[in-house]
């Protein structure tokens, strides 16, 4: 029964006071009960057909089998800290639980999955998909179905350890047992096979990377060598260097004797010059003494002739005169007929000289010639003075990276020999194989609950709607409090309609 009119008491019976402008009922617990029982048939028509699509929902869910595999996971070379140069740091290792949530985490790594999925294939574990991509006359809608199988894979597919525990459990769910085994075993091989390429490979690459770089700019730093020694000519520094050190040795020991030399030949050349200033140009060359011998014969001769002719004859007196004439030449030329010419001593002297000039010459010639190629190689030496640092620079740029070249050389080959040994043993090994699961899992169940407590909840907000908007007073409590005023009877809604 609910109340649509409300008497006032004209008795003045009761103090209270009236409540104006009341547009909603207030509703106690039971009230509200009340009228939801009376919403009861508008509840059950929204309750139903939600629980019954619901019902329907979870009849068609298939059932699915999770397939287990256990990886024991331990502490290997690829944990422990191998710096790329140097030895600061070396030997540290991560912690027994980083190392298992470092390998939880490659197992979800999105490589895994594309590997399976390519491994056993599309149609196989997901047959619809595998269709629906054969169907697909665009490239878009196949790309759509490979990465709904993708999606797929990701979804069904969980790995994780216990705290403290070194064996991460790896599972997936399928609706058939034995793809869902085949599917975690692909998983486990691939995440193996995933991790030995990552945790050499990354290493590897990166001091081949390094290395390469080096080597790059080694050869940058070979041409920048080659094109300073061709800029200033220069075919090797260090041994132009020694070689200019030597020449530069060689020149002045050569021109100090030259000047020496020299300075000796000047001295000479001064003294023949005096001997020859002081030495008479013509000398006598000899003096003929022959007059004697002819006085002597004319003297015979005259004694001859007086044997024959007498004294005073005509040819006696003739070679007297003669006799006379020699007699007189004789005393008059100092004992004999002298002959003057040029003086071969001082002839010697001037070819002295003259050889001694030209030689003189020729040591100021070659001690000029000598001073030149010494200012030529003193420049040449002072140009690479200027050069050195600069020179110097570019080989030590050189020698640095060619150590660093050979240092990631040694470590390349180290790296790929440890490689070589994470290929052949590894630090994480497989406890146990997925084996086909022959208890499955089914949803039914916990989609109808969801489907009754969704349904269930719909219905009664619905109720509640209903319930709050009414205005309506449903109980004679709530008319006194919604109205403020005492009810003193109650009449019927039907009777009060006919009335």
């Amino acid at each position: 029964m609910s109340f649509d009119q409300e008497n006032q008491s004209e008795s003045g019976e009761s103090n209270a006071e009236p409540r104006t402008g009341v547009t909603r009922p207030s509703l106690g617990l039971s009230e509200l009960v009340l009228q939801l029982w009376r919403a009861k048939w508008l509840m059950l028509l929204v309750f139903l057909p939600i629980f019954l699509v619901g019902l329907f929902v979870a009849s068609q869910m298939p059932k699915k089998y999770t397939a287990y595999s256990r990886v024991q996971v331990s502490l290997g070379r690829e944990y422990v800290y191998e710096p790329l140069v140097g030895d600061a740091g070396k030997g540290a290792a991560l912690e027994s639980e980083a190392v298992v949530r470092a390998e939880i985490e490659k197992t979800y790594s999105p490589v895994i999955p594309r590997r399976v999925l390519a491994k056993i294939g599309l149609g196989k574990i997901y047959p619809e998909l595998a269709e629906k991509a054969a169907q697909a006359t665009t490239d878009e809608e196949r790309i759509k179905a490979r990465a709904a199988a993708l999606k797929g894979l990701q979804a069904n597919f969980v790995a994780g350890a216990a705290p403290g525990s070194p064996v991460i459990r790896i599972n997936f769910t399928h609706k058939d047992p034995d793809v869902a085994a085949e599917v975690t075993d692909a998983f486990v091989d691939e995440y193996l096979a995933y991790r030995i390429n990552l945790l050499s490979d990354d290493v590897f690459n990166s001091v081949s990377r390094q290395r390469s770089e080096f080597e790059g700019q080694l050869s940058k730093a070979e041409k920048e060598i080659r094109a300073f020694l061709i800029t200033n000519r220069i075919s090797d520094f260090e041994a132009e260097r020694i070689a200019l050190g030597d020449r530069h040795a060689a020149i002045s020991n050569e021109l100090f004797q030259v000047e020496a030399s020299k300075r000796e030949a000047e001295a000479r050349l001064s003294v023949l010059q005096q001997q020859l200033a002081n030495m008479p140009e013509e000398v006598e060359l000899y003096v003929d003494t022959t007059g004697d011998e002819q006085l002597l014969n004319l003297q015979i001769e005259r004694e001859q002739l007086l044997g024959r002719y007498r004294a005073d004859s005509q040819p006696v007196r003739e070679i007297e005169t003669r006799i006379s004439n020699l007699r007189q030449l004789l005393q008059s030329s100092e004992g004999g007929v002298r002959r003057r010419g040029q003086n071969p001593a001082h002839v010697d002297l001037n070819s002295r000289v003259a050889i001694q000039s030209a030689e003189l010459d020729a040591m100021r010639s070659r001690a000029l010639e000598l001073t030149s190629q010494l200012g030529k190689v003193e420049k040449r030496q002072v140009m690479l003075i200027d050069l050195l640092p600069e020179y110097q620079k570019l080989v030590r740029d050189q020698a640095v990276l060619e150590s660093s070249v050979k240092n990631l050389a040694e470590r390349e080959q180290t790296r790929r020999a440890e490689r070589e040994l994470n290929a052949a043993s590894t630090s994480v090994t497989v406890l146990e194989r997925a084996f086909p699961p022959t208890e499955g899992k089914s949803m039914k169940m916990i989609a109808a609950l969801a489907s009754l407590v969704f349904a269930g909840f719909t219905a009664l907000m619905v109720g509640l709607g209903y319930t709050l908007t009414r205005k309506g007073l449903a109980t004679r409590a709530s008319a006194e409090r919604t109205l403020g005023l005492p009810v003193i009877g109650q009449v019927p809604k039907h009777k009060l309609q006919r009335a």
